[in-house]
């Protein structure tokens, strides 16, 4: 491709200047005079330079993001379309071999089974009940705090002060003290029996004489309208009680009634003032001493009183009643707590029955409070189901303790005595009162457990058998005990089945066998035993007895059971006399398959089933033969054979074309069946050696469609080669910053298909480059991305060719899917080339060279060359104009070397002017016809740390080159110099 450029040569300009001195000298002008000439003007468009059928432009850059509105950027497109690959007739799977024998063996009773359940009886203990009277006892009163009589008046106790004017002196006689009697009330009770206690009486004097002494105290009360003295109530004080002083005497109430109210007597002698006198006044004869009462350890009989709470505690045990289950530990099933309590008292309770002996389903002592009223009565019913009943085996008793709490009376006044009683009835007992209590679970020891059961076992033929020698099978008898948790109390079991006898003619018997808890397993070889039934009850006959030892501790889980399982395994006979059904001689068997692939469905597109059999038995007979696997029309495939009575080889083949095999996959094997038809009227008796042998073979399998796990089928793809024609010449020396390769496959193939495919770039000179993926599952993403960075290594060869070659493989042995013989994988080679570089030093915008004749003379003083860039390019550019009379040596190889007339940088997306005065070595070359070349080497750009970054290629890049020169000559006529 040719750069446009323009080459202009234009008449030169000469300017004159006169010299002055020819004014005072005559001699001979000489002047300089300039040329202005042009040299090269080449215009670099990207438009033109990017002129192929294979490049368009994009208004995204290479990464795909959006670039400026108006701005698009050049892009290398090119698509190969890869020949479809089939996968053909590789869906098969290996050969199918079997060789089975069908013998008196195959006469054979099928296996049998029959459960029994052995559940023990419920295990209890009876009901039991107990009443229990509290009395109250002695009761205890708050202490009361000290509280005064009225006060003890001077003029009361010394009469005589009366007759003593005010304002006097004088002194007050001795003198007996008057009976003086003073109301008092007692704030907690209004009568009491006192069982204990004291009061304690203090004087408080504060009259203006010492008192007594003595002084006696007398409590009183009022019956019937009459003052009495209270028996025992009395206290003295023989020391004389000094003014502003007080004395404490202590009064025991032991055996004492009180009523609320009484009377205070004082009575004694005084001395009076002693001989003092003393200024009389009203205030003197006013003055007093009082009683301040107290009392404290309170304890009444009965009383009428506020009575202050009351601690009530008792404990008592109920025996069980004698019984062959005796109790450890057991979880109750069935069974209540009726708790009854009378309250006789005035006063209101809580009472708090605890029972040790048993336990709440999450644990802890079994405890309920009941609030309980003055004067009531209360009867509750609790629950007793999942609580466990825990006590001593050795003492078979229920533990229980109650705690009652009064309510303090305060402010209210009851009588109380101490026969004032609460009564607590407990009993325990099933459903209801009259049942018994039963349980879940047991510690202990319960009473003899003894099971007989029994039954039939159908025996499940294709023949009558009168009597068959047994040659394989056995007895399996597995028992799990769910009952017992322990090893101690299990049972023991014996079973009896009439019907197999051993070489004696003795019945099968297993006896004594200890079941312990969970599984046990009894297995019996029946090897050399007999079967011998009647024809007309062709059964097994079993009875069992299961019993539990007396007296032995253990632990039992009463809701669980003992299951026994008998099973008699299939049997096969070494001898066997009976009535032969037709299809007493049968074989039902599979053949696993071995194979990677695995089928679901598969439609079969070749196949042979050979059957060869050979007749040992000596009679004619009849098979049918049947697969469940190959399938037709919704029916397994089904041969009937006539088998003659030799024993020579009888070949049939069965064409499965047509059949399909269905099977699932995880359960990969056929099932096939051989039923051979022999006389079924009479009785016979046949022996082990009567066989006949029978060969299977299903061979050269193949599947035009096939569903399930396919092994994996390597495909080739066919190569195909690609000459890189359109890629303009002028970019061989540029780098592309990115490159991208894309096969897009086309496949209705359901099931993975790996790829592994190789590109290579080859350049004519034999250089090559590699881009390759491995193991692409084009099933999951049908667009196959070769690694940008080996597509854009291979595209940075500058290959003239590019081929391609790889291999699919169909299926991985692992994954469901479907396939068919005519599934064909489809593809088409991408190749996208942004027109985006990175730019090194040597990456050169390659330009013809261009022949100049500037016709200048020859007496030439200087030159300077002008260059005029407009680079409108997102890259600057480093120039350097070559010089040569010798076009050869810009040719390959070159002739020579050229001379450089200027160098040059160029900034990116700028118009920039720059002159250069032209070595005088170098003038020549410009006065002779020269040819130009520009040779134009790209500048990338780089960040902030120097390393380059992609320069592109956009639809309004160009570059103008415009080089001028200026040339400077004298003309001198003394010399005859001329033009």
């Amino acid at each position: 491709m040719k750069l446009n450029r323009t080459i202009l040569v234009i008449t030169s300009t000469v300017l004159v200047a006169a010299c002055t001195d020819l004014l005072f000298k005559p001699e001979l002008p000489t002047w300089d005079f300039t040329v202005e000439f042009p040299l090269t003007r080449e215009v670099v468009k990207a438009d033109q330079l990017l002129d192929q059928p294979e490049i368009s432009r994009q208004i995204v850059d290479e990464f795909g993001n959006p670039l400026p509105a108006g701005t698009e950027l050049y892009v290398y497109k090119d698509t190969i379309q890869v020949d479809p690959v089939h996968v053909g007739d590789q869906l098969t799977i290996e050969d199918i071999n079997k060789d089975f024998s069908q013998t008196v063996d195959d006469v054979t009773v099928e296996g049998t089974q029959t459960t029994e359940t052995v559940s023990f009886d419920e295990v209890g203990v009876n009901p039991i009940n107990k009443n229990l009277v509290s009395r109250v006892g002695t009761i205890e009163l708050d202490d009361m705090a000290p509280t005064s009589t009225e006060p003890f008046k001077l003029r009361e106790i010394a009469p005589a002060v009366e007759s003593v004017p005010n304002g006097t002196n004088d002194s007050i006689p001795s003198a007996p003290i008057p009976a003086i009697v003073k109301p008092f009330s007692f704030s907690d009770f209004h009568s009491a029996n006192f069982y204990a206690g004291h009061l304690d009486i203090t004087i408080v004097n504060d009259m203006a004489i010492p008192l007594g002494s003595p002084v006696d105290l007398q409590l009183q009360e009022v019956v019937a309208g009459d003052t009495v003295d209270i028996s025992g109530a009395t206290v003295t004080w023989l020391a004389i009680i000094p003014v502003g002083d007080q004395n404490t005497q202590s009064l025991d109430l032991s055996g004492m009634t009180l009523p609320g109210d009484i009377l205070v007597k004082i009575s004694g002698h005084s001395y009076g003032s002693q001989g003092q006198d003393i200024a009389m006044s009203e205030e003197v004869k006013n003055s007093s001493f009082v009683v301040n009462i107290a009392a404290s350890n309170l304890a009444v009989n009965s009383a009428e009183a506020i009575v202050p709470t009351q601690i009530i505690d008792d404990a008592s045990s109920i025996e069980l009643s004698d019984s062959t289950n005796r109790v450890q530990r057991a979880k109750i099933k069935r069974g209540n707590m009726e708790i009854s309590i009378v309250n006789s008292m005035s006063v209101s309770a809580n009472v708090t029955i605890s029972v040790p002996s048993l336990e709440g389903p999450a644990g802890g002592t079994f405890e309920e409070t009941i609030p309980m009223d003055a004067k009531a009565s209360v009867n509750q019913t609790f629950s007793l189901r999942n609580h466990f009943m825990v006590m001593d085996i050795d003492s078979q008793k229920v533990n229980y303790s109650y705690h009652i709490e009064t309510n303090s009376t305060d402010p209210n006044f009851v009588p109380i005595t101490d026969m004032d009683s609460i009564q607590v009835a407990l009993a325990l007992f099933g459903a209801s009162a009259a049942e018994d209590i039963v349980f879940s679970t047991i510690q202990g020891i319960i009473e003899s457990q003894d099971k007989t059961l029994g039954g039939d076992i159908p025996v499940t033929s294709d023949s009558e058998i009168l009597r068959a020698d047994i040659a394989s099978g056995q007895l399996d008898i597995n028992i799990f005990n769910g009952v017992n948790q322990t090893l101690g109390g299990t049972p023991e079991l014996t079973l009896q089945i009439d019907e197999i006898q051993d070489v004696d003619g003795d019945t099968l018997r297993v006896s004594n066998v200890n079941l312990d808890p969970g599984e046990n397993v009894i297995t019996v070889d029946l090897a050399d035993y007999s079967l011998i039934m009647p024809r007309d009850n062709q059964a097994l006959h079993y009875n069992a007895h299961v019993v539990t030892p007396e007296g032995e501790l253990g632990t039992y889980d009463l809701l669980d059971s003992i299951s026994v399982d008998i099973n008699v395994s299939t049997l096969t006979f070494s001898e066997i006399e009976g009535y032969f059904t037709q299809d007493a001689i049968v074989d039902s068997n599979v053949v696993e398959l071995d194979n990677e692939t695995k089928v679901q469905t598969a439609a079969i597109a070749n196949g042979d089933l050979k059957l060869t059999i050979r007749n040992y038995i000596g009679v004619e007979a009849r098979t049918r033969f049947t697969i469940n696997e190959i399938i037709k029309d919704g029916q397994p495939f089904r041969g009937v054979l006539n088998i003659n009575q030799n024993s020579a080889p009888q070949d049939s083949t069965f064409d499965l074309t047509g059949y399909e095999i269905v099977m699932p996959l995880d359960d990969q094997v056929i099932h096939y069946k051989s039923r051979i038809s022999i006389p079924s009227d009479v009785a016979m008796t046949l022996s082990l050696e009567d066989s006949i042998a029978i060969n299977m073979n299903i061979a050269n399998m193949s599947f035009s469609d096939i569903q399930g796990i396919v092994a994996p089928i390597e495909v080739m793809i066919d190569t195909i080669r690609q000459e890189m024609t359109g890629m303009p010449d002028e970019l061989d020396d540029f780098n592309f910053s990115r490159v991208d390769m894309t096969l897009a496959f086309d496949s209705g193939i359901s099931i993975p298909v790996f790829l592994d495919l190789s590109i290579i770039g080859t350049t004519s000179t034999g250089e090559t480059a590699t881009a390759s993926v491995s193991n692409w599952n084009i099933t999951d993403s049908s667009d196959v991305v070769i690694p940008a960075d080996q597509a854009t290594t291979l595209i940075n060869l500058h290959p003239d060719n590019i081929t391609v070659y790889g291999l699919a493989t169909v299926g991985d042995g692992a994954t469901q899917g479907s396939a068919s013989s005519s599934d064909s994988i489809q593809a088409s080679f991408e190749i996208s080339i942004p027109m985006s570089f990175i730019l090194g030093d040597s990456t050169e915008l390659k330009m013809d060279p261009a022949s100049v004749d500037a016709g200048l003379p020859e007496d030439l003083q200087s030159i300077t060359l002008f260059a005029d860039i407009d680079n409108q390019f997102g890259f600057g550019a480093m120039l350097t104009v070559l010089a040569s009379p010798d076009s050869g040596v810009f040719e390959d190889p070159p002739t020579g070397i050229p001379d450089t007339l200027l160098t040059l940088t160029v900034p990116p997306g700028e118009y920039s002017h720059q002159e250069i005065e032209l070595p005088a070595d170098k003038v020549s070359l410009l006065q002779e016809k020269v040819f130009l070349k520009n040779n134009v080497f790209l500048l990338g750009e780089r960040d902030s740390l120097g390393v380059s970054v992609p320069s592109r290629f956009f639809s309004t890049d160009s570059m103008q080159i415009k080089l001028t020169g200026s040339a400077t000559a004298r003309i001198n006529q003394q010399d005859g110099g001329a033009l």
